[in-house]
């Protein structure tokens, strides 16, 4: 396929587009939907009796408030503009950012957000959202959260500030699909253009985030941030000050980390100086961190600068550095966990929604990886599976029930009793 329509493909679809319109007497706002056949050749998909999501991209390359329209046309006026004097200026580009998670199918992902932060709109930038800090994501509605829409010269331009206005976007507290919308923008395929409906799907590999071990610079961020809460929470206490000082001797400690599976140790070294981090390689890494006003944390390591938001929830850190977005688990080395009690099968609602299926019964023996029920959320069904082999000792949800909270126990297992010798 061509990067650019041509003038007679666009005259095919203008004529077509008011030709459906007219053909059902239509009088008000609607969008006519056509694919582009890799010949060239033009075929309807649909008409929607409403502007669709779209519409801001349209209203940026011809410089029309199309909701000022429909609401004109509603009221019984006439159109201020004919076909003939719309003018078509520059590329315009949309992208819609999803409270869900690209790497679980898509899966909505509902919650508080503890932070969100979009790129300053200016002539370039659009941003239409109604989504800031402390809102919560609920299952009840479209997971949208905003759409991000750029105006340039021209498509190149377009891509470049959009790669942008997507590095500047932050959310925090629910997965996003963030990452996978830069990891396009920027695709050198999708840049050359000619791509098909088929790309995000022949590019899943290269576009959704790959639980790779965090580089050292997310490291580095993640050990200043915990250095920075201890010195906040010591205050003016002279028994909790971080300063590190001890007579004859450098105080040393281990910082531990959960990233997915795997569990990340970085041995520290407190000196008069400030602290210094071994990274996986063995470099000592001297480290210096403050926040800047906007919250930023700057953190200066030898002589290079790095600046990144780090939010912090309870034990988990959430890092937003070029681009990506890493979560980390603080591990606590003296929280001690309680291996007879996690053992029992505590199964937690991932999200709320109602349960459309109970696959088992209270007394039922199950494999691991069996199916237990069904919650549905969204319109999109997630089967709870049973971690262990084990009895199910209580079922607190009933076919057709609502759960209202994310992390609601929803079933108990008990594991089998070992063979006896």
């Amino acid at each position: 396929p061509a990067l650019h329509l041509t003038p007679a493909q666009r005259d095919t679809l203008y004529t077509a587009a008011i030709a459906a319109g007219r053909a059902v007497n239509y009088v008000g706002a609607g969008t006519v939907e056509f694919v582009v056949a890799p010949d060239g050749e033009i075929y309807f998909i649909e008409m929607n009796t409403r502007l669709q999501v779209e519409h801001p991209v349209t209203e940026a390359i011809t410089g029309l408030d199309l909701v000022e329209w429909q609401l004109r046309v509603a009221a019984g006026e006439t159109l201020p503009l004919d076909q003939s004097a719309i003018v078509l200026r520059g590329h315009a580009i949309e992208v819609r950012v999803y409270a869900e998670d690209p790497a679980q199918d898509f899966r909505p992902s509902v919650g508080r957000v503890a932070h969100a932060k979009f790129p300053r709109p200016s002539a370039n930038i659009r941003v239409d959202t109604g989504i800031a800090t402390g809102d919560s994501i609920s299952p009840w509605y479209d997971a949208m959260v905003a759409k991000l829409i750029v105006h340039t010269d021209n498509r190149h331009k377009a891509l470049q500030v959009m790669a942008h206005a997507l590095r500047e976007t932050e959310l925090a507290g629910v997965n996003s699909n963030l990452v996978y919308l830069r990891r396009i923008i920027e695709h050198p395929d999708y840049a050359a253009g000619g791509f098909t409906t088929h790309f995000a799907e022949e590019q899943k590999a290269n576009l959704l985030p790959t639980p790779g071990t965090p580089p050292d610079r997310v490291l580095l961020l993640a050990v200043a941030a915990v250095m920075l809460t201890r010195t906040r929470d010591a205050g003016a206490a002279p028994w909790a000050r971080a300063d590190a000082f001890r007579l004859n001797h450098t105080r040393r400690e281990t910082l531990s980390f959960r990233h997915g599976e795997a569990t990340l140790a970085l041995p520290l070294e407190h000196h008069r100086s400030g602290p210094r981090v071994c990274l996986p390689d063995g470099r000592l890494v001297p480290l210096q961190a403050t926040h800047a006003p906007d919250g930023t944390l700057m953190l200066q390591t030898g002589e290079q600068q790095i600046q990144a938001r780090v939010v912090q929830r309870g034990e988990w850190l959430e890092i937003f550095d070029e681009g990506e977005r890493w979560v980390l688990g603080i591990i606590d080395p003296l929280q001690q966990t309680n291996e007879e009690e996690a053992a029992t099968g505590s199964l937690l609602a991932p999200m709320p929604g109602a349960i459309t299926a109970l696959l088992v019964a209270v007394g039922d023996v199950v494999e691991r990886g069996q199916a237990l029920l069904v919650l549905e959320a969204m319109k999109i069904e997630h089967t709870i599976t049973a971690p262990f082999a084990g009895t199910v000792s209580e079922l607190y949800f009933l076919k057709g029930q609502q759960v209202m909270q994310e992390g609601t126990e929803l079933v108990r297992l008990a594991p089998l009793e070992p063979a006896a010798p």
